[in-house]
């Protein structure tokens, strides 16, 4: 176990995130790259403007709830807060930190209770930190270059990897969750352990729906399993405890609507046609117009176009399991030989189902976060890969240090190529932004309105600490707000009539659309004052 751990402190220099967060005049210049910048923004406005009452207040849109939201990664931040630690330090530095030494110690656990063999402790340990997709294979193939190979994709049709979990700290902190769950599963049933059952189901909610109901799926499964295939019908009383914390989860984040309306919407092979449509990834422009021919012209089985849609999936699975494939191979064969074990049979099936939702499915708001569930699936074929591995070097065959170095090698160079972060340039808020954020932080509370709003991130709640009139649609859609009514209204007041929005502030940077017309309109001596401005930027302030 020594050298498992001595492997897992080295998985810390993978695992954790890169960067550099210096402070400002207690405004941060954030030095962090565009997808974690997004999330990042989002999560530090949620935990400063949205618990002022209840329900949650929509930072990104004053004034409206907060509703069917994973928000116990913000009230933790909300907490850190109130304790008077700064929130970018708590994302950006504590949180991650936490996490990474949380999910170390949870795999250390969970290999403890598996085995008490060294090699394979080692290969569980490798899968688990250092398990990737083969994204590279599309960097290659474009560009012919690993670099960028470690996000290709993401995150519309490749998964988050171990190595990159705090692109969603959220699902950093649910690994672990997720493994510990696993990991009870192979103890005996107590009321201890019937308590943590309870209290890591309603934590999982809490941080990751997807996760969440992954979770749920294999918990439930294993125990009906066990309770049939071993006809202990006791057993199924040990579910009790997991669906009441999910229940209270479900209750709690998301509330529990009596509407028939679904999330999800049929919709197969959305996702997977990108492999051959997206030219960053496999683009071939004559299979494209092929398929799109075929739909149009087909009448009946079209072979032709069953072979396309088959290349996509192929292509789909291939870039997001990699070599994790064997977990499904060394599965499948189990199976066919009579030798899968309960465990293994449900974890099968599960991530069956986490492989069926992208590709099947989309869901309202952010058509493509059904792949959230297959990061989970992902992560659990790396456990059955371990174990194929783990079967085949200790075999007397003369190829097996062969075959063990060739999985190795093609699992590794995404995390290769991640070390790029140490050096790559940084997204960064410009000085005059910062100064403008720092003016507008010390004004009084009130409602901020941003011209091209649409597609601005949330850099004024964050940091400047005041609620936008509208922001951000992508984050407005993925959350569930109802934001048509407002985005209408503004799309037909806004621009020269930019006054005509109810606000307390108004934020127009200079190089935006309507950007002067705008500010023909809000120069009123008697209405409005301006109280920043600069080459790219002028803040107004309405005075009542």
């Amino acid at each position: 176990m020594f050298q498992t751990i001595m492997f897992s402190i080295l998985a810390l220099s993978f695992i954790l995130p890169s960067g550099n967060y210096d402070c400002i005049s207690s405004i941060c210049s954030l030095h962090i790259g565009n997808w974690h910048m997004h999330d990042a923004l989002w999560h530090i406005s949620l935990a400063k403007l949205g618990f002022t009452s209840w329900p949650l207040q929509n930072p990104y849109m004053a004034g409206e709830p907060l509703t069917s939201y994973n928000f116990l990664l913000d009230y933790l931040l909300n907490i850190l807060v109130r304790l008077g630690i700064s929130p970018f330090f708590s994302f950006f530095k504590l949180l991650p930190i936490m996490a990474t030494i949380l999910y170390i110690f949870s795999v250390l656990s969970y290999i403890k209770t598996i085995t008490k063999n060294q090699v394979k402790a080692n290969i569980v340990a490798f899968f688990l930190y250092f398990g990737s997709s083969a994204t590279y294979l599309a960097t290659l193939y474009a560009n012919h270059t690993l670099y960028y190979a470690s996000l290709r994709g993401f995150p519309v049709v490749s998964v988050i990897n171990p190595t990159t979990m705090f692109l969603n700290i959220q699902y950093a902190l649910s690994l672990s969750i997720f493994l510990w769950i696993i990991l009870l599963q192979h103890r005996p049933s107590t009321w201890i352990k019937n308590l943590l059952i309870f209290v890591l189901f309603f934590l999982l909610f809490g941080f990751k729906f997807y996760g969440g109901v992954v979770a749920l799926a294999y918990f439930v499964g294993i125990n009906i399993l066990k309770g049939i295939w071993g006809k202990n019908y006791a057993q199924l009383a040990n579910l009790l405890p997991g669906l009441l914390g999910s229940y209270l989860g479900l209750l709690l984040f998301y509330g529990l609507s009596k509407s028939s309306e679904t999330p999800f919407t049929w919709s197969p092979f959305s996702l997977t046609h990108l492999m051959i449509e997206d030219p960053l990834l496999f683009g071939n422009q004559y299979l494209t117009l092929a398929r799109y021919y075929l739909y149009e012209n087909m009448h009946g089985f079209s072979p032709r176009l069953l072979a396309i849609e088959s290349l996509c999936v192929v292509l789909f699975l291939v870039i997001n399991f990699g070599t994790r494939l064997l977990g499904l191979y060394y599965l499948v064969r189990n199976t066919i030989n009579r030798r899968v074990t309960q465990e293994q049979l449900v974890m099968g099936i599960i991530i069956l189902l986490t492989v069926l939702a992208p590709i099947l499915f989309v869901q309202n708001g952010g058509w493509y976060n059904t792949m959230q569930f297959l990061y989970y699936g992902t992560w659990l074929a790396g456990l059955l890969t371990a174990e194929y591995v783990f079967e085949k070097i200790s075999t007397k065959s003369h190829t097996r240090w062969f075959f063990f170095a060739l999985v190795i090698l093609l699992t590794i160079p995404n995390c290769v190529e991640q070390l790029r972060f140490i050096s790559e340039k940084q997204t960064v808020v410009e000085p005059d932004e910062i100064a403008m954020l720092d003016v507008l932080r010390k004004e009084s509370f009130g409602v901020v309105h941003i011209s091209e709003s649409v597609h601005k991130q949330g850099l004024v709640p964050a940091l400047a600490e005041k609620p936008v009139y509208y922001l951000d649609t992508d984050q407005l859609m993925v959350t569930h707000a109802k934001y048509q009514e407002r985005l209408a209204f503004m799309e037909k007041y806004g621009g020269g009539s930019m006054a005509t929005v109810p606000a307390d502030y108004y934020l127009i940077y200079k190089q935006d659309y309507g950007a002067q017309v705008a500010i023909v309109a809000l120069t009123s001596p008697t209405q409005y004052q301006i109280i920043f401005e600069s080459d790219n930027i002028v803040l107004y302030k309405k005075i009542h």
